[in-house]
């Protein structure tokens, strides 16, 4: 499908999902589409769309998936989208999947995103936002599963209030090099973690913790470049590294460090 979203988008007030991913739609979002108080979700990742989000999409009282990002299953990137994320986003209090992934963003994201407390898929990956990496500004988001922050220019430490996001499954830190300090113990406390991803976050220091061996769940997490240490591919929980016996086997690994 090619040609642009019409305006008259916003006229269609019986419409409860929007799905026009992956074509070669073109042009800007128009902010008519605000007007649908009924729209649950948008879809309208891996096309060509350009522009800024509007501040308009982000009153809809009923949206609870806005999806803007790339197919990682095709291979598709999200978008040509510009801009910041808007401090409106603070008031979508239904949504719980926001896909921003695969595009041109930039700036820090605003404080009201902690007020969306329904969200379970953040996804801001391969973008070009900064400001401190916004553990400590998320910890309320406690009903999150999966966090990819992956490939931005987010700085500073992994802080421990990591632990308030008891319920993540996929969390992903990799390719920040602008990360500083070491991993905090408290990643242990994310019983349901199943990868975790830190590689390329090269200005990491110091040694894996030994609390993070309990995670009995973490069935892919990858471990890049930490501090001065370097391993290989498919060498698994190493005593050099994090100090503990993590009893891995081919049917169930508990740590793999992946380079």
């Amino acid at each position: 499908m090619t040609g642009t979203l019409p305006t008259e988008l916003g006229l269609m007030q019986h419409f409860v999902f929007i799905g026009l991913g992956n074509n070669q739609i073109t042009g800007s979002i128009p902010s008519e589409i605000g007007l649908l108080s009924k729209l649950s979700g948008l879809s309208i990742g891996g096309n060509l769309i350009t522009g800024t989000l509007a501040s308009e999409l982000f009153m809809m009282p009923s949206l609870q998936k806005l999806i803007v990002g790339s197919n990682s299953l095709r291979g598709v990137r999200g978008n040509l989208l510009t801009g910041s994320l808007p401090s409106h986003v603070g008031r979508m209090s239904m949504l719980t999947h926001l896909e921003l992934d695969d595009n041109f963003f930039t700036g820090k994201l605003p404080t009201e995103l902690s007020q969306v407390t329904q969200l379970k898929q953040l996804f801001l990956q391969h973008n070009s936002f900064h400001g401190t990496v916004p553990i400590r500004e998320l910890q309320n988001l406690t009903a999150l599963e999966q966090l990819r922050l992956e490939g931005n220019d987010f700085s500073g430490r992994i802080s421990a209030e990591i632990a308030h996001m008891s319920d993540l499954v996929v969390l992903d830190l990799s390719s920040l090099p602008f990360l500083t300090g070491t991993l905090p113990s408290e990643l242990a406390l994310l019983t349901s973690l199943r990868h975790l991803n830190i590689s390329g976050s090269s200005g990491l220091s110091g040694t894996l913790p030994e609390e993070i061996c309990v995670l009995q769940n973490a069935s892919s997490c990858k471990y890049g470049t930490y501090g001065t240490k370097r391993c290989f591919l498919g060498f698994d929980c190493s005593d050099q590294l994090c100090g503990c016996d993590c009893r891995c086997t081919a049917a169930n690994e508990s740590i793999r460090l992946l380079l």
